[in-house]
């Protein structure tokens, strides 16, 4: 199933209905109207909207880092709870310290290919930027 059949107006309307953020003991309060709502739905629209190319969607919303267009499909969608849920196993007793998004980035890869979808990190996508 994916991400966009589970939003709907619905959805958009009980989120606004959120008042209060338990971390802040002073009480956080953020309202959000029903228009910032929408562009952010529209955002999720567009981003699963595989006609709506990477770049093209990276430049309407301001994303600097090009991602992988396979994030975008039905079949990581279908898998990607299980692949981040058996990396945090595999990863459990690595320190997440400066580099851990190099380790992070090659066991999802490995677990992808177990699913036949072959990923390319970050760090990949974006040759000239500097990762931790």
């Amino acid at each position: 199933m994916s991400l966009f059949r589970l939003v709907s107006d619905k959805d958009v309307k009980e989120d606004m209905d959120i008042d209060g953020y338990e971390g802040n003991p002073e009480g956080y309060v953020r309202e959000y109207t029903e228009e910032q709502h929408r562009k952010s739905l529209k955002r999720t629209e567009d981003y699963l909207n595989r006609s709506v190319s990477m770049e093209d969607w990276c430049k309407k919303y301001g994303i600097m880092l090009k991602f992988d267009p396979v994030e975008r499909s039905e079949k990581w969608e279908e898998c990607i709870y299980k692949v981040e849920k058996e990396c945090d196993e595999r990863l459990a007793a690595e320190l997440k310290g400066m580099g851990f998004c190099f380790s992070y980035w090659s066991t999802k890869k490995a677990v992808l290919a177990k699913y036949g979808i072959e990923w390319d990190s970050p760090a990949t996508m974006n040759p000239r930027v500097m990762f931790d």
